[in-house]
């Protein structure tokens, strides 16, 4: 054929094309139909094509490739390209793609292969439906030798269009349906006759809550069938009927949901009046709201002394208030009336984001007639999510965007606000409990996150001198408001003392835990430059594996890896002798990666130069039988081969297999090395003691960085430190902190210190008159401090021992004193004396004063 020839098929009206041969990003091999090609294309019914051959749906191509330019190409405005196409994304494997078509087209055409049985459902022409149907076939199938290639293949062929397109094979008919034309309240199903295969469902739109809800399904069988409710749509509502069949035009009706005879309330609409709020007419969490209620008398008679009530049993509703028995008076038929500042809703302020929240409605009238719905909503809240931890370390140190020993820096995680609500006020917090690292700022309360928001919550950290490279250091983030999302954290002061070398994701193959074949071994060249300068103490190595084989074939039999310094550059077309080389990692039988990523393998002590290169030779064999789905490492790509391998499944130990090949695409590794030591932790000890009475403080808060330790019964707090300075905050309800921290200094012994703490004296007043009233608008002065009206509660006093004078109108003046000393919570009662000024109502005695208010005479 000729791309001529194609266009002239498709113009023509062809309901679907397939190719099967070569192909490549921008079109296919023979015939040579590309890109160019589909320019020929005047079609406005549009076929649906099927690729199958390598590459054509390469999606992540930089330029169009052949299947974007197919689906989206047009001809004087109109689509005139494909109506959908399946097409592999990569390199497509010969005899398994051709099993995975016949799958595919004995699922829309279940006469294709009779003896693999019908269909449970035949949805027809569904190409989408088809190419899951194609790899499942694939996968029973036991027909294909490169069975391995079988895997691949389910991710190769993609579908691009929608996935319930229905393809005509023919011209489309108009389907006869018949069906009621109003549904009455009340009714459990309704009966239509469709044509044999028809689909039919009923569904309605909840507009309420924004969703269709479908009520029923079925397919018909050519005769009457019945359809019944899942759910009863709401009177006034409408029910969408809808057929669906192949090579038939899809078929709809509407159907309105009416009442019997009578009146008839039903709801109408509601609204959220959450003014007491934030005022946005949604439910938030945590808010107090109104649910205004609309009611319809959809009936042809007055619904009279109408009434309602509202009920719910969610868990995070706290409470539901003015909500029994609300009157709407009479409903006239077609009138509408509704509620306002009823139905008061609470919301607990852990309620998720989206929870649905349902509410019985009962609806009464005169009559005793009752009307059950539903009101039900979403609820909304912030939902955090953090997509990465940021360490800014510019302004206070080095600009190496790490946290290193003595510096300062911004730890930033940067948080998204993910769900439907504001975050107003969200509580962030970093927990990290080492004396080493020290915030700020601990906690706070950030500024508002509005829904979809993306902001950096930052913590000022400062690391201590003391801190060796690479100490990792695990804590917690947190942010809550309502919602609480929290993350574990690792925080890395310094490098890390090991470097990774390769980051591609290239993967190998035949080499070095290539167990396709019984026996490997290769050899990988790796250059001083790439390792740094210095000599490093090796302690482990790592290869990131990409595939795993079976359990059964994970263990590799005298696994040997050796290392050996070298000239050579560039590896030779043979094996680099390893006589003298020094063995790195040895077992008679190794056990290899259970599972994808880095797999670290501890080695022999070893010192790397830093000045020369090295060989690492890997070597293991031989395995009793081999396996399809070998190892595979990822790998980088270099300019020079740096790689020579060997394998065969019949050389025995001691041997290993000849060399083979040589290769640039070189396994990345990691190198882990020692770290320095830490040096001598000294145990540092401090009393806390209490100012006045000299006995130990117990349950005082230590603080040292970030981590808090409680002085125990004797007022003693221990912890071991490096060497070095330090400040400790030393905190206690009952007690006045110090002004100042408290410095450490380390220096090669065990230090002590001692803190005096200053007791807080807390004194309340309860003051009364002769006949045992209290009195609240005294004013206390103690010593020569007045303090306001009513005002007797004093938390900031010290040991000592004071004077006090209680004054009020129309009392005496009431003096006395007090002493604190071992007592910190001490009541003082005082009782006033009335001083005769006062004219006040009294029950108590048959007595009267006039006239009242007095001119100087009064009589009693």
């Amino acid at each position: 054929g000729t791309p001529a020839m194609i266009n002239t098929a498709i113009n023509n009206g062809a309901f679907m094309l397939q190719h099967r041969d070569h192909g490549g990003e921008d079109g296919w091999g023979e015939p040579a139909y590309n890109n160019g090609s589909i320019s020929g294309l005047t079609n406005t019914d549009l076929s649906f094509i099927m690729s199958i051959n390598c590459l054509t749906g390469r999606f992540d191509y930089s330029s169009e490739v052949f299947t974007e330019k197919f689906h989206r190409y047009t001809y004087n405005g109109q689509a005139s390209g494909a109506l959908g196409l399946i097409a592999a994304s990569q390199v497509s494997y010969s005899f398994v793609n051709d099993v995975y078509v016949w799958g595919l087209m004995d699922n829309m055409w279940p006469e294709f292969m009779e003896d693999y049985g019908n269909h449970t459902i035949n949805r027809k022409l569904m190409p989408a439906f088809g190419n899951i149907a194609g790899k499942f076939f694939l996968a029973q199938s036991s027909w294909p030798y490169n069975t391995d290639d079988k895997d691949i293949t389910f991710d190769l062929f993609h579908h691009h269009g929608d996935a319930f397109l229905r393809v005509y094979s023919e011209v489309p008919q108009d389907m006869a349906i018949t069906s009621p034309d109003v549904i009455i309240y009340g009714q459990n199903s309704i009966t239509v006759q469709a044509e044999e295969d028809a689909y039919v469902a009923l569904s309605w739109y909840d507009e309420q809550n924004g969703e269709s809800r479908i009520i029923a399904v079925g397919e018909s069988t050519g005769t009457d069938m019945e359809l019944e409710f899942s759910e009863l749509a709401p009177v006034g509502s409408t029910v969408l009927l809808t057929a669906t069949k192949q090579n038939s035009y899809r078929y709809t009706k509407e159907m309105l949901v009416i009442p019997p005879d009578g009146a008839y309330v039903v709801r109408k609409s509601f609204t959220i009046d959450d003014s007491m709020g934030n005022n946005n007419g949604k439910a938030d969490f945590g808010e107090s709201f109104y649910i205004n209620l609309s009611l319809e008398n959809v009936g042809n008679e007055n619904a009279e002394n109408v009434v309602v009530n509202l009920a719910t049993n969610n868990e995070y509703v706290l409470s539901l208030s003015l909500a029994e028995q609300v009157e709407f008076g009479t409903i006239q038929p077609g009138q509408v009336i509704g509620s306002t500042q009823k139905f008061l809703v609470s919301l607990d302020e852990a309620t998720p984001d989206q929870q649905s929240l349902s509410f019985e409605l009962i609806i009464e009238d005169a009559s005793k007639a009752t009307y059950n719905s539903t009101v039900s909503f979403r609820a909304n809240a912030p939902v955090f999510k953090v997509s990465q931890v940021l360490v800014d370390d510019s302004e206070n140190g080095d600009a190496n965007g790490r946290l290193d020993a003595g510096e300062t820096a911004t730890l930033s995680f940067v948080t998204q606000n993910t769900g439907h609500a504001i975050a107003s006020a969200p509580l962030a917090q970093i927990i990290m409990d080492t004396p080493y690292l020290s915030f700020e700022e601990d906690s706070f309360t950030s500024s508002a996150i509005n829904e979809g928001e993306t902001v950096n919550i930052s913590f000022a950290v400062t690391a201590h001198p003391s801190i060796v490279d690479g100490t990792s250091f695990i804590g917690t983030f947190k942010i809550a408001q309502g919602f609480q999302f929290e993350m574990p954290y690792e925080l890395i002061v310094g490098q890390l003392p090991q470097i990774v070398i390769g980051e591609g994701f290239e993967e190998s193959e035949q080499y070095p835990f290539y167990n396709y074949y019984k026996g490997n071994r290769s050899q990988m060249l790796f250059k001083a430059d790439e390792f740094g300068a210095g000599e490093k103490a090796l302690m482990a190595i790592g290869f990131d594996f990409s595939s795993i084989s079976p359990e059964e074939f994970r263990t590799l039999p005298n696994f040997v890896i050796r290392i050996k310094p070298t000239a050579l550059n560039v590896m030779p077309n043979s094996y680099v002798d390893m006589a003298d080389a020094d063995t790195l990692v040895y077992g008679v039988a190794y056990q290899l990666a259970s599972e994808p990523g880095w797999f670290i393998m501890e080695t022999e002590d070893y010192t790397i130069s830093g000045a020369d290169n090295y060989v690492i030779d890997i070597a293991w064999g031989r395995l009793a039988n081999w396996t399809n789905d070998y190892y595979k490492v990822n790998c980088s790509t270099n300019a020079d081969n740096l790689v020579t391998y060997g394998y065969d499944d019949n050389t025995n130990y001691p041997a290993y297999p000849s060399y083979d090949g040589s290769t640039n695409i070189r396994p990345n590794m990691q190198f882990h090395f020692v770290g320095e030591s830490a040096g001598q932790e000294n145990i540092v000890t401090i009393e806390a003691v209490n100012e006045v009475l000299n006995v130990p403080v117990e349950g005082a808060t230590v603080r040292i960085g970030s981590k808090d330790i409680l002085t125990n019964t004797e007022g003693i707090a221990q912890i071991s430190l490096f060497q070095g300075s330090y400040q400790a905050d030393i905190s206690h309800d009952d007690y006045h902190s110090p002004e100042a921290p408290l410095d450490i200094l380390i220096e090669g012994s065990d230090p002590s210190y001692s803190v005096s703490l200053l007791p807080f004296y807390r004194v309340n007043f309860s003051i009364v008159n002769n006949w045992g009233s209290t009195v609240n608008d005294a004013v206390i002065k103690i010593n020569d401090v007045t303090y306001s009206v009513g005002e007797y509660f004093f938390g900031d006093l010290v040991a000592g021992t004071y004077t006090y004078e209680v004054s009020c109108p129309h009392y005496n003046d009431t003096v006395g004193e007090f002493t604190l000393y071992d007592v910190n919570d001490v009541d003082i009662a005082v009782v006033i004396d009335a001083d005769g000024t006062s004219v006040i109502d009294n029950s108590l005695i048959n007595a009267c004063i006039y006239p009242n208010p007095t001119n100087g005479s009064f009589v009693l």
